[in-house]
This record gives structure tokens, C-alpha cells and sequence, in this order.
């Protein structure tokens, strides 16, 4: 508040815009020019204050587009490796804050995302950029923060464990094993979430008989312990998770135990 001082005494009004002023609670809405009328016998003088109400930075929403829909994110948002995720932090604030967004104890820059203002761009999302992403908003009022999680969803893929004697031609498997022998049919999958596994042989899910096949390492491996020629066909292991699936076909041969005769006298 200004005070004048003179003499004699001098009448002093506020006004806001050619109005007087009324209230004292400070809002927005008292923002504006605010002028001091000093008057007495002698005259009059006057002087004018342009009053900025500063308004604390506050994050309203952040808010997550995949396929050009926008869903506001609530701790946490999925998107798919490969495609384009954008997340823009809605913030309020006098003046208008600055927008920065931190992932893994750093500064997001452009040089490795698209950034536009307020906005996180990622064009060709990949596993390395899962994490947790925080949206600063500052101005002269404060600073506000807000958390969310990206994660990375990844379609199944196969490690394929072969073997010497195998032929393998794309997602088959060519084996060919000795009757009596064991063999061991492999599918250790990965992605994002972690694939669960099916088997099959002949397009029927593939059932387990006593100890002539079994199943191990969370049916990662297939196992039969004495191959007989009924076990023959094709095996497929199929990895499947929320996002996609991917097989693997073993085409197993179980050939005869044939014993060779010798007639000679050095056998």
C-alpha cells in the first residue's frame, strides 16, 4: 500500500481499472493496473501499478496418444516396441511454466527424443526406453513434479537350441534320432510380458505319458528319455504373451535300431 504524504493532508483512493478497490483477498482475477490518486488544496498526483498475480506451477494431467487416441495416464502407460508413443504434460501456472521431463536421473534432450514443449515424442519406442519418466513444471511461483511409468511391451521371440545333427530351415527343425536314444526339444522364448508356452505335435495339444516324455524348465524343454518310432511327427512349440506369438516346429524322425549280422569268422 502507498501512503502519500503532504501537507495539509491529502485523501488518497485506489482504483483498478477506474474503479475502486473493494477487495483484499489476492486472486487471478486481481491481477490488472492498479493506480494511487493522491489529492489536497494544492493539487493532485497520481501513480500506477501493473500488478502480476504469480500462480505456483501445477501438473493437470499427463496425457499418453498410441494410435492417435490420448488416454490420461494414472501411474503407468503400455506401448508396443516399434511404435510411436506421445505423452504431453499438461501444466497451469503464472507465468506459464517450463516443461522438462527427466528419465533415469536425466535431462530428456533432443538429441535422443523428439521434445516439443510440453510434449514427449517417441517415434520408434524400443525396450531401452521403459522406465520412469518424471514431468517437471517451474516457474517463479514453484515447481511441480509428477511420475509415470513407460513400459515396453515386446511380441515373443524364440531362442532356438539346436543340435549337430539337425537341419534347420527357417522356424523347423529337422531331427532325426536313433530309436533308444533320448532327445530333447528346446524353446526358450523371451519379450515383454514374459511368453507362456504351449505344445503341440500333430496340430493336438501334446500330452505327457509317465516317464516316456516329460516336460522341464517351466516347459521350456521337452524330453524323451527312449525315442520310439510312435514318437515321431511334428512338435510345435508356440510362445504366446498380450502383445503377439511365434513358433517353432521340430519335424522329428525316430529311425529304427537295425543290428548288422556278420557272418565272417573275425566278428
Amino acid at each position: 500500500m502507498v501512503y502519500p504524504a503532504a501537507a495539509p493532508d491529502s485523501n488518497s483512493n485506489w482504483h483498478e481499472q477506474n474503479s475502486q478497490l473493494s477487495s483484499t483477498n489476492i486472486t487471478r482475477q486481481s491481477e490488472g493496473i492498479y493506480r494511487c490518486d493522491a489529492v489536497n488544496k494544492a493539487g493532485a498526483t497520481h501513480i500506477v501499478y501493473r500488478v502480476t498475480i504469480v500462480a505456483r506451477s501445477e501438473i493437470q494431467d499427463i496425457v499418453a496418444f498410441t494410435n492417435g487416441e490420448g488416454v490420461t495416464v494414472e501411474g503407468s502407460v503400455e506401448v508396443v516396441q516399434g511404435s510411436r508413443l506421445r505423452v504431453t504434460c499438461k501444466a497451469a501456472g503464472n507465468p506459464i511454466p517450463d516443461i522438462q521431463w527427466i528419465h533415469q536421473g536425466l535431462v530428456v534432450s533432443e538429441n535422443s527424443y523428439d521434445i516439443d514443449y510440453a510434449d514427449l515424442i517417441l517415434n520408434d519406442v524400443q525396450l531401452a526406453q521403459s522406465g520412469v519418466y518424471t514431468c517437471v513444471a517451474s516457474n517463479e511461483g514453484g515447481t511441480h513434479e509428477k511420475k509415470i511409468k513407460i513400459d515396453v511391451l515386446e511380441p515373443p521371440k524364440i531362442f532356438q537350441e539346436l543340435f549337430q545333427n539337425a537341419n534347420v530351415t527357417s522356424n523347423e527343425v529337422h531331427l532325426e534320432v536313433i530309436s533308444g536314444q533320448s532327445f530333447y526339444l528346446h524353446c526358450h522364448p523371451y519379450g515383454n510380458p514374459q511368453p507362456e508356452i504351449y505344445w503341440f505335435k500333430d496340430d493336438l495339444p501334446l500330452k505327457f505319458f509317465d516317464d516316456a516324455m516329460v516336460s522341464t524348465d517351466f516347459g521350456e524343454v521337452v524330453v524323451a528319455k527312449k525315442a520310439v518310432q510312435e514318437q515321431s511327427g511334428n512338435y510345435t512349440c508356440v510362445a504366446r504373451n498380450k502383445v503377439g506369438n511365434t513358433s517353432v516346429v521340430y519335424l522329428v524322425d525316430v529311425l529304427g535300431n537295425f543290428a548288422v549280422e556278420c557272418a565272417s569268422p573275425g566278428c
